[in-house]
Formats: C-alpha cells, structure tokens, sequence
C-alpha cells in the first residue's frame, strides 16, 4: 500500500438476504456489491458511475461500514476496517465521512440546522464552548449566513439543504468524503453551485472524494479517475480524459453515447444494448454484461473476463478491450460540464 493511498479495497460484496424465490423456489441473496477491487489516492476525486441499482451507493456506503461487509478487505491507510469492532472504529469515523443523496430524508425535520451541526461534535465529545464557534464556521464555509443555524430543514431550498448536508460532514474535520449523488435532485444552475463548492472545499482543506454519480458530465466535471459498476462489479477504469475519450467497455461506450449533444445538428450515435437490467439475485453466468451486449460471443457466455489492464493505468473486464483499443476512433467530450 502506497503512502498516497488512503483506501484499499479488495474483493468487497456486500450481499443482501434475499425478498423473493426464483422459480424453481430458491432463495439466492442479492448480490449488491460483488467482488469489488479498486484504490483511492489521497487528494483525488474517484467517480463511480453506473445505472441506478447497480451497487453505487451500496459500495460507498459498506467502503465506510456504514454497511457491514459479507465478505472482502477494506483498509484505510494501512489498517484493516472490517476487523475492528464498532469501538475501535469510532476514532476514524472522524477521517471518513459521507455526503447523502437526498438531504431530505437525511437530516432531521425536527432539529435546528444549529443542532443537526452540532449533534456529530457531540457525539465526539467536543466541547459545549467550541461547538457554536465551529458551527459557525462550517456554515461560513459553505456559504450559509449565520442566522441559518436557527433555521429548520423545511425552511431552505434543495440547494441550501445539500450545503447543510456538506457542512455535516466537514464537522468533524475529515480527510476523506463519500458524496453519493450530491447533486442529483438539484436544478442545472444549482447543481453547478455545489460542485463549485465541492471543488473549493477539496482544494483548500486537501480532501479526496468518493463521488458515486450516474450523470457523466458532473463526473467529468470533478473527477480525476472513475471507475464504471455494471450489476455489482467493476467492468472499466480510467484516468477520467482516457475513458472518455476512448472507453474500452461496451456498456462504457453505451453509457457515453447516450448522453445528449448540445447541437441538435449532430447526430452521437449509438449502442444498442438489448433487454433489461438482471436481477442482482441472480446474475448471468460468465460475462455479467453478454445478455444485452452487441458485442458478445460465445466466449462471453462460458467464460468470466478479468478485470485487467489493457494500457498504463486503464483497466476493463472485457474479452475483448485490446480490439476495442487498437479499432475504435476517440469519442471525445459528449457533453458540457456543469458550469462551464
């Protein structure tokens, strides 16, 4: 483990009971996250994209054992979190915090945006005479105005709240954040906003995001590196300008090429993908991705392709990335990024 490695995960899944018998009356569990491998450098921004259900927030949230772990090794700068008791975890939950997709839902309605600051300083055992003074300053911080702490939840627009929930996670000073879908129920202008925000945060107080997302062009716009989940696993990552420009997945290549042109003129093409998504519970043998993939052969149905390199620091889950590398032209930037 490098020392500009903050995170190591290896073979993760996290597994959930299972709801519902297949056919033949078998209960198989849920297979949300399901061998998942992958590094997180310190001060960088890692965005994981996918398709709604594809194990995105699942990953982030077990990556902090905020879920508990079927299975699998995740280390934060050296030390073996799923080893460590609640107790022994306490310490570092300060290092590591998260971002909520809806802050709706994650803050409380019925406590002052002052109290929802304050209840993780609280829980740490900060001081009653420091805990107003960093109230403060986490509300300046995200650009709040001071009376805001006397406010609640229903009183602030969508863009606010997600401040609240950024100035949540700051509280306790961490190092590493895991935003999942920071900006997915805000408008296009305010979404700008908070990812402008994001990256000032980042730059000054030397943060390294997690930033799960299923928009590609707010992961364009803030990541270094990501990393594509498709049904519990890892199938492409990339420097960000290598896997747009040129993804070697086909469900990279589907997923880019759906996002829309700004000309109406042009026209981006596309992949077609057949049939739905599968059922997590019961997943396709060999290639996960063959039964809706343009691309597949009978190898893809009898034999799983490793999640491997294919050129310096981009690796695909794919029989036949080399091919992709050596006939597919550059896509290029597909969209504008927010704010630009």
């Amino acid at each position: 483990m490098g020392d500009d490695t903050v995170f190591q995960v290896r073979d993760l899944q996290k597994h959930f009971p299972p709801r519902h018998r297949l056919a033949a009356g078998e209960r198989r569990p849920v297979r949300a996250v399901d061998g998942v491998s992958f590094d997180v450098r310190r001060g960088e921004v890692l965005g994981i994209v996918g398709e709604s259900g594809c194990g995105k927030s699942t990953l982030g949230r077990t990556m902090i054992r905020l879920l508990e772990p079927t299975a699998g090794e995740i280390r934060f700068e050296g030390r073996d979190l799923t080893a460590m008791s609640e107790r022994e975890l306490k310490p570092l939950r300060r290092r590591f915090q998260m971002i909520f997709q809806d802050p709706h839902s994650s803050l409380n309605p019925r406590m002052s945006v002052r109290r929802i600051l304050e209840e993780p300083l609280i829980t740490h055992g900060t001081a009653r005479s420091d805990r107003r003074a960093r109230v403060k300053e986490l509300l300046d911080a995200v650009g709040l105005p001071a009376d805001a702490g006397q406010r609640y939840p229903h009183e602030f627009s969508g863009g606010q709240l997600q401040r609240v929930g950024i100035a949540r996670a700051m509280a306790l000073g961490p190092e590493f954040i895991v935003a999942d879908e920071p900006v997915a129920a805000l408008d296009m202008s305010v979404q700008a906003q908070v990812l402008n925000l994001m990256i000032e945060l980042k730059e000054e107080l030397g943060l390294t995001y997690l930033l799960i997302a299923h928009d590609l062009a707010v992961v364009e716009h803030i990541s270094d590196r990501v990393a594509v989940m498709y049904l519990g696993q890892l199938v492409e990552s990339a420097d960000r300008d290598a896997l747009y420009r040129q993804p070697l997945h086909p469900y990279t290549q589907a997923l880019m090429q759906a996002i829309p042109l700004p000309d109406p003129t042009r026209s981006g093409g596309h992949v077609p993908l057949r049939g739905e998504v599968p059922d997590p519970a019961d997943p396709p043998s060999a290639c996960r991705f063959h039964t809706r993939c343009p691309f597949a052969e009978d190898v893809c149905r009898e034999e799983a392709p490793a999640f491997r390199q294919v050129r310096p620091g981009h690796r695909a889950a794919c029989h036949f990335a080399e091919r992709f590398l050596a006939q597919a032209a550059p896509m290029g930037c597909r969209s504008p990024r927010p704010g630009s």
